[in-house]
């Protein structure tokens, strides 16, 4: 199992700017790579918010999250 590494503002953050980024997309019909390119962005956001874990940070050690001590 993943250890969650994304804080809780950095995670609403992220559904957020996800949502924004797929909401776009489709408002302005955005068509081709660009379009594509920014759904699965957003979608990768949405998915680490939900998660609380994100590969980047997991590969290179990071963390946002607040470690209870």
């Amino acid at each position: 199992m993943m250890k969650q590494n994304v804080g809780p503002l950095d995670r609403m953050t992220r559904i957020i700017i996800g949502s924004l980024l797929i909401g776009v997309r489709y408002v302005l019909k955005i068509p081709g790579l660009i379009g594509d390119l920014a759904v699965l962005l957003g979608a990768v956001w949405i998915w680490e918010g939900l998660l609380g874990y994100c590969l980047l940070y997991g590969v290179f050690n990071w963390s946002t999250k607040r470690s209870r001590s």
